[in-house]
């Protein structure tokens, strides 16, 4: 009785902490703000076809979770029966569990609330699977834009072309190999000294290559549907930005967006900051770049969160 009164207390001790920060980061953000004004402005005097493009902003966003809901059921089902409405659930959880730590580590503690006790180890594994490969969606996008960017010619003086050239090709192998190699070496990993540890590293060896090849696809369509939300989104700012150009600097934005460290107060202005950068290039509407930027990550982030939060209070 008293296992069980303290894995409730625990319980209810997580669920207190993610409401707490999901909703204190919220109100953060929101006090933070700085440009309001902007975006009030542009909002305010919006034409039918902005009107129209802000609209198709909105709707993708339950596609956007739509698909990561769908790769999630896709890895979960190795474990136990999943729908794609528990699965977009778990994702919205995941989110608001995530959402106001550093590069959202504790996303996984709430994806599994859903899972039964003995998938939960399991669980949290399949999702650094499900991040690793958004993460190779990334690489498939970003080494398309390194292909075209010497002939465009549009790189920021700022940003020297062969350094990053190196430091993404490093980040596109090492992703690439160890995700398309992890069917080979999953089924070999061991724990001896643990039985226990050993059970959760065999779920591993569930993920074959045709499991590895329906995430795949599914993290590409994601990544296509939030590139298109940033597209639309920095035409309604009125950023002068041809979809050629969009083509190769919005990879190489979240790419170095990825790969910077951050903690949850400080990545809007991250966002932001590399928005100014890189699309200053093509643009002088830099601030137009950086509300776009913001603006996509809260349509694609606070009523997910705030929907999330509540699921949890409710498991």
């Amino acid at each position: 009785m008293g296992v069980k009164l303290d894995k409730i207390s625990l319980l209810t001790i997580i669920k207190v902490v993610i409401m707490v920060g999901a909703y204190g980061y919220l109100a953060y953000m929101l006090v933070t703000f700085d440009h309001y004004g902007e975006l009030r402005d542009r909002f305010c005097g919006m034409s039918g076809t902005q009107a129209t493009l802000f609209i198709a902003v909105l709707l993708l966003m339950p596609v956007n979770w739509g698909l990561e809901a769908l790769k999630w059921r896709t890895l979960v089902r190795q474990l136990q029966p999943f729908t794609l409405a528990q699965a977009y659930r778990s994702v919205l959880m995941g989110l608001a569990s995530g959402f106001f730590t550093p590069n959202r580590i504790l996303d996984p503690v709430g994806r599994v609330l859903m899972l039964e006790d003995e998938n939960k180890a399991k669980g949290v594994l399949y999702s650094l699977v499900q991040t690793l490969a958004q993460s190779f969606a990334g690489c498939v996008f970003l080494a398309v834009a390194l292909m075209l960017l010497p002939s465009a010619n549009i790189l920021p003086a700022d940003v020297p072309l062969s350094t990053l050239n190196w430091v993404a090709g490093v980040f596109i192998t090492v992703i690439t190999l160890l995700y398309f190699t992890m069917p080979l070496w999953a089924p070999k990993v061991r724990y001896k000294r643990s039985e226990k540890i050993d059970n959760v590293l065999r779920a591993m060896a569930e993920i074959t290559y045709p499991v590895l090849i329906k995430v795949s696809l599914t993290s590409i369509a994601r990544y296509a549907v939030y590139s298109l939300q940033y597209f639309l989104m920095l035409r309604f700012m009125a950023v002068d930005i041809t979809s050629f150009q969009a083509l190769i600097l919005i990879p190489i934005n979240y790419f170095l967006i990825s790969v910077t460290p951050s903690v949850s107060f400080s990545e809007l202005g991250i966002r932001g900051a590399f928005a100014m950068l890189l699309l200053g290039a093509v643009t002088t509407n830099t601030v137009g770049a950086a509300m776009a930027a913001v603006t996509v990550w809260a349509v694609n982030y606070i009523i997910p969160v705030i929907t999330g939060s509540t699921l949890v209070a409710a498991e």
